[in-house]
């Protein structure tokens, strides 16, 4: 973790700032060369909440201090007291962030350790060039905009749409709610990009934050879309921009098919779907490629995208109108539809100035 964060991370349940204590440093490199960074150490808040720092990474999900029990048992004095005054304090909230986020944050988790984290790796079937493109048509800002803004990437996976938006902006942090971000902040080579474990219910700032808030694929994951739309708004500075992606509501039959099958799939533990998926699914997404004449996709990213459309507790579908309300009742303006596949599409806004 790079100093610089200590000005921006908040405790994610009362917003006061936090007490930082470290365990080791240890260098990182970077394009510039060598930093030295917090390998491990603690954030704490007066509140009681306990957030380790593990692997240069600050956990901020109000449950890492039992996700991280044994890290903290080892470094941290009377662990066990202070474990069980949270438990006492605040122990309705993280019961009901383990149950929320337990099966979310394993089926990403999963999905992303799949990425051998390899640049010319295709996501999404597009490389590179092509994914970067994408990002920049979904946010359709200029760079001379971001050249002095802070983002984040809500969700932000493999980290890839982090560590572009850091190629223009002054920083960026990404932030995840699964183990992603561990691979991610390895393959970082950006000093101005950073990477937290976090939710999205509970993020780790005080509200307007951020010039640019850019969540791609990742809301309709959740229990309720517009309420955790309504969540991330809060981080947008007055005069900053929002950007989300959703899939969009589809008719077709082969559509109506996948919907149907997510009913079964969903429920079946993560370990048997990826068997199912690699010995029946794969072999038969490879076929249809070659009665198409086209060229099959490696295996690994054929798995992730049927992970991603079949494992998830949770994939909503909306209208841009819809949203457009959403951003409407958020207190945002000139909202435009940027980007319209077949199963999915981007909307930017920007919040109203305060008067």
């Amino acid at each position: 973790m790079q100093q610089w964060l200590m000005n921006t991370l908040k405790c994610p349940v009362c917003k006061a700032s936090l007490q930082l204590q470290v365990f080791n440093t240890a260098p990182k490199e970077f394009r510039t060369g060598d930093q030295m960074l917090v390998e491990s150490g603690v954030l704490t808040c007066t509140c009681s909440f306990i957030f380790p720092i593990v692997e240069f990474i600050p956990r901020m999900l109000i449950e890492s201090f039992l996700d991280h029990e044994s890290f903290l048992s080892s470094n941290v004095v009377n662990f066990a007291q202070r474990k069980q005054e949270l438990m006492s304090r605040h122990g309705r909230i993280i019961t009901a962030a383990i149950n929320r986020n337990k099966a979310t944050k394993t089926s990403f988790t999963f999905e992303w350790s799949l990425l051998k984290g390899n640049n010319e790796e295709r996501i999404w079937r597009l490389n590179e060039d092509e994914y970067k493109a994408q990002l920049f048509d979904e946010l359709n800002l200029s760079p001379e905009y971001l050249n002095d803004k802070i983002a984040i990437d809500v969700g932000c996976g493999h980290g890839r749409s982090t560590m572009l938006l850091s190629e223009k902006c002054a920083a960026v942090i990404g932030m995840d709610l699964g183990l992603s971000v561990e691979k991610a902040c390895q393959n970082n080579k950006r000093e101005n990009c950073h990477f937290i474990q976090a939710d999205l219910h509970y993020p780790p700032f005080c509200d307007h934050t951020f010039d640019v808030v850019y969540s791609s694929g990742v809301l309709h994951h959740t229990s309720n879309t517009e309420t955790a739309f309504n969540v991330v708004s809060s981080l947008v500075k007055p005069g900053g921009v929002y950007c989300v992606w959703l899939y969009k509501r589809g008719s077709k039959r082969a559509h109506r098919l996948i919907i149907g099958l997510r009913q079964i799939t969903k429920r079946m533990p993560l370990k048997l779907q990826f068997w199912l998926y690699l010995i029946v699914f794969v072999p038969v997404h490879k076929l249809i490629s070659l009665s198409r004449h086209r060229k099959s996709a490696p295996w690994r990213e054929i798995m992730i995208e049927l992970l991603d459309t079949f494992s998830p507790q949770y994939r909503f579908e909306h209208e841009p109108d819809e949203v457009k309300q959403w951003f409407s009742k958020n207190g945002f303006k000139n909202i435009n539809v940027t980007t319209v596949n077949d199963i999915g599409f981007s909307i930017t806004a920007r919040l109203k100035p305060v008067n």
